[in-house]
């Protein structure tokens, strides 16, 4: 009998393990005959670069002139969905490696996710009392629009980024309650996928051709949520595509291969104007690809991770600015420039502090 344990790098949810793969052969109450050692430093090279791609997507969203150029637009709707499998195969190692009950991994986790989900939105408090200041509306309408924000959607005035936390708890809570029922993994990823197509289904609704009920329906949940970018729509499926990896054990070779396919995929489905099923596939593609590239240790690698988690969260401060000095003096490229090397250059002071006395509680942002 051959066991694979993997101890996996730190995932951007928060996971606190060894960076390491260990496959054992035996039975687990007998020492291990063999033992390989691999770490998954090229995950951490991307996680860096995947960053600096969010970084230019939420640049467009804020400056769109010059037009973005389609294969860079193609490129840049990857970085989301890879983070989000980085989450689920870092999770699903964990479980697999984890002597303790699933339902206490799980629930260890989304104690994580929600310490960094509300300090985050705390981060981004000032921001967000200065759009509701803004705004003319009243006090308690303001209050409700940040709670119905912080519990159902997941941002709130410029804290883009955070949508991605809170659709990791709702996906992982998901799938805590369904895997503790007893259903597997592949059901499961096949429950996450439908959603997934339900939630492309509902953006191609005109609700100006509902009435009646539907209408009604249409109307509460766009209230209520907004959009279909949440756990339940997105997360699902990306989180579960991550796990359902970690179970999937192909020779090196072959994984470039099933690499270049579904890129492949995922470029036909983006020009037939099913773009957001061509995340999916092209966010799969990469996730495989950096699992599968073998790098030397080096504690450079740790770095770009915890880089890429802090400019990841902090850059929309950054784009903050950059209104306050003034549109005109910005463009797409300007603005993704600026904000990427300001957000690196806090990233790289404050991982520096965060190894300091001084700065231990940093270390609970990252």
């Amino acid at each position: 009998m051959v066991c694979c344990i993997r101890f996996p790098t730190t995932a951007l949810i928060g996971l606190r393990v060894p960076t390491c793969c260990v496959r054992r052969q035996g039975i687990w109450s007998k020492p291990p005959k063999l033992i390989v050692i691999m770490r998954y430093n090229f995950m951490d090279v991307m996680k860096f670069f995947m960053a600096i791609l969010v970084v230019g997507i939420h640049a467009h969203a804020t400056y769109n002139s010059p037009t973005c150029p389609d294969w860079l637009n193609l490129i840049m709707r990857f970085a989301v969905p890879f983070f989000f499998m980085a989450s689920g195969f870092l999770l699903e190692q964990k479980i697999i490696n984890d002597n303790k009950n699933i339902k206490s991994t799980f629930n260890h986790i989304l104690k994580i996710c929600i310490q960094r989900y509300l300090i985050w939105t705390l981060i981004y408090l000032p921001l967000t009392i200065y759009a509701f200041y803004s705004n003319k509306h009243s006090w308690y309408i303001d209050v409700f629009i940040f709670v119905r924000n912080l519990l159902l959607v997941g941002e709130n005035h410029l804290s883009w980024p955070l949508w991605y936390l809170l659709a990791v708890i709702v996906a992982v809570f998901i799938i805590k309650i369904l895997r503790t029922k007893g259903i597997s993994l592949y059901i499961i990823w096949i429950i996450g996928l439908i959603f997934f197509a339900i939630g492309w289904l509902y953006q191609q609704i005109d609700s100006s051709s509902l009435q009646g009920i539907p209408h009604l329906l249409y109307k509460t949940y766009s209230y209520a949520f907004s959009s279909t970018r949440n756990g339940v729509f997105q997360g699902l499926a990306y989180v579960s595509t991550g796990m359902f990896i970690a179970h999937i054990k192909t020779p090196r070779f072959k994984s470039f291969s099933i690499t270049a396919i579904l890129l492949i995929v995922s470029v036909i489905l983006y020009y037939c104007n099913f773009r957001l099923f061509s995340t999916i596939f092209g966010g799969a593609a990469l996730f495989i690809l950096s699992i599968n590239i073998e790098l030397k240790d080096a504690s450079t690698y740790s770095l770009l991770r915890k880089y890429s988690t802090f400019i990841y969260f902090i850059h929309m401060y950054f784009l903050a600015i950059s209104f306050i000095i003034g549109r005109e003096y910005f463009n797409f490229y300007t603005v993704w420039l600026y904000t990427a090397i300001c957000s690196t250059v806090t990233a790289i002071i404050f991982v520096y502090l965060s190894q300091k006395p001084i700065g231990k509680w940093i270390k609970h942002l990252l």
